[in-house]
């Protein structure tokens, strides 16, 4: 899974994917420097973030090891803007990436800019869950207002004509016993405004640019990272090792000869995606290529002769939202 990023650039270049000159040439020796210190089996070259300062990130993933059956994936996430030094991207909470998928915009190229996010002040689920517990609770409340006033309505008549009569005779009665009724509809009205009040409320919470570019690369990993079927296998400890016996592929056109490496692998082909998700370019004499239209930006090659492949991101770091109005 350690990719040749020269012959990765031939390929790709064709494409758009290009890379400066400086920083192609520091890649080769920075990327090995990086995988003996942090004593990884793989390294490769993940994509570069383009920003709206000009300081893109160039961005890459280590590994040691990838088992889907136990969802666990030993990958670490590190980031450049020179080539040369690699700083480790620290994985987000579950929080943090909620707020990041709210983010919309380039990123600044400043790994210290924060972005203020404001999410509901509980989390969603709750939310409903008060709000159906309430409504209820006013509900069955109406129906027993309902089933007391509809008994008292025949005695409150007599009541409410002796009132009136009361009211002609002595003109100084101001407040009936219907306006007091009225009233307190109203004050517990109020109350309920409040309590929705409450309930709609939000919380500002600081999104670090690093960590929202750590949950845009595992974002773009869960929804891409594409492989071709077959070119790993589970060994005795049931992770995923490469296939030296790798056949290659043999209908390299269809969508059912490539899976998601980070979902669950073999039983997650590129042809359960949503339709119209991936476009598949034939390049004569050579092989294929795919792009995502969910992450525009995110591009795939597989050469036919050598059985070599590799994936490269080079964008913006925004989802295609409109994707399903769009196919």
């Amino acid at each position: 899974m350690e990719g040749n990023v020269a012959l990765m650039m031939e390929i790709l270049g064709p494409s758009g994917i290009v890379i400066p000159t400086e920083q192609r040439a520091a890649l080769r020796r920075s990327l090995a420097v990086k995988k003996r210190d942090a004593r990884l089996r793989a390294i490769t070259l993940w994509g570069r973030l383009l920003t709206s300062t000009g300081r893109d990130y160039l961005l890459a993933r280590g590994c040691n090891g990838i088992s889907p059956s136990t969802k666990h994936f030993d990958t670490h996430y590190y980031y450049s803007q020179d080539g040369v030094v690699w700083m480790d991207l620290q994985a987000p909470s579950e929080e943090i990436r909620q707020a990041s998928r709210s983010i919309r915009g380039c990123f600044t190229g400043e790994p210290s800019h924060i972005f203020s996010v404001e999410l509901p002040a509980v989390p969603y689920s709750q939310n409903l869950e008060a709000g159906e517990s309430e409504r209820t609770d006013s509900v069955e409340k109406r129906a027993e207002g309902e089933s007391q006033n509809q008994g008292e309505a025949e005695s409150q008549e007599g009541a409410e004509r002796t009132e009136v009569k009361a009211e002609e005779a002595d003109p100084e009665i101001e407040i009936r016993q219907d306006d007091e009724e009225d009233m307190n509809e109203d004050a517990e009205d109020g109350g309920d405004n409040d309590k929705s009040k409450v309930r709609s409320g939000f919380r500002t919470v600081d999104v670090r640019e690093l960590e929202r570019l750590a949950t845009f690369m595992h974002e773009v990993d869960h929804d891409c990272g594409v492989v071709p079927k077959g070119f790993l296998i589970y060994n005795s400890k049931k992770e995923l090792v490469s296939n030296v016996n790798f056949p290659g592929i043999k209908f390299p056109t269809f969508l059912d000869s490539y899976v998601h490496l980070f979902q669950s692998y073999e039983e997650s082909p590129l042809s359960d995606d949503v339709k119209g998700s991936w476009s598949l370019e034939e390049v004569p004499f050579e092989g294929v290529i795919l792009r995502s239209l969910w992450w525009p930006g995110y591009v795939f090659y597989y050469t036919e002769n050598s059985k070599d492949f590799g994936s490269f991101y080079l964008g913006m770091g925004e989802k295609n939202m409109d994707l399903p109005f769009m196919i």
